[in-house]
Formats: structure tokens, C-alpha cells, sequence
């Protein structure tokens, strides 16, 4: 999670919304009700301007979260597999044309970050890269 998720909350419900990302049955994805903000576009806005600083426990979570196969939850208790994280890398980079043999993280995130690049957003190419 990133500070400007927060920013709009008592401490209460920021506390309540940490121990809800933080649930060891896992995390559904964000709700705008729980940030405080009118939107997403809003909660992006304010993400961004206060540069993507992510929220102090969010430190000591795994980079790459593992995935409940079952629910679909993110699991910030552990880390995604490697095995699993290449072979969906793998797969979503056929899925979207791309050679099987050719495809891998990096790949993936040079594509990425093409689009904001060749838009003038060098700030948003550089984070994605």
C-alpha cells in the first residue's frame, strides 16, 4: 500500500484498513470506502503527487505476493513462488503474442514501460522499468 492510501483515514481507520491488507486469509483488493477518497482516479492522483511513497508497514511485506489459488486473495504473509512467477510470466507474454522462447521478466517490463515512454511520461516509464 502506498501512504496516500492513509492519508484521508482517522487512525483508527487506517489501523482497521492495515489489519485488513495484513488478514493471513488474505487481501480481495482495495476498496474505495475504506481510503476515504471520492475515487480511484482521486486515490491514484494523490498516490502520485505524494510520489508513490509506500506506507511503513508496506515495507515489510513481500514485493510480490503470493496468490490464494482458490480465492484469488493476495497472501501478504508470503512471497509468490519463482517457479510459479516465471511460468505466468511466460504464459501472459504468449497469451499476448509474444514468443514463448523470448518472453521473461525482463521483457515483459521493457514493453511496459514503452507506452509511457514514447507518451513523454519518463517519470512512470523509469518506475515501471
Amino acid at each position: 500500500s502506498f501512504r496516500a492510501c492513509y492519508a484521508h483515514l482517522s487512525r483508527a481507520d487506517a489501523a482497521a484498513l492495515r489489519r485488513k491488507v495484513a488478514d493471513p486469509r488474505g487481501f480481495a483488493g482495495l476498496e474505495i470506502e475504506d481510503t476515504g477518497y471520492d475515487s480511484f482516479l482521486s486515490l491514484v492522483r494523490a498516490c502520485r503527487e505524494d510520489g508513490w511513497v509506500l506506507d511503513e508497514v508496506a515495507l515489510d511485506r513481500p514485493l510480490f505476493p503470493a496468490v490464494d489459488e482458490a480465492t484469488g486473495n493476495f497472501l501478504f504473509t508470503e512471497s509468490f513462488q519463482v517457479r510459479r512467477m516465471c511460468r505466468r510470466l511466460i504464459e501472459t507474454g504468449a497469451r499476448i503474442g509474444m514468443n514463448k522462447h523470448k518472453v521473461g521478466a525482463w521483457s515483459l517490463r521493457k514493453d511496459a514501460c514503452e507506452q509511457p515512454a514514447a507518451a513523454g511520461d519518463g517519470e512512470v516509464a523509469a518506475r515501471v522499468l
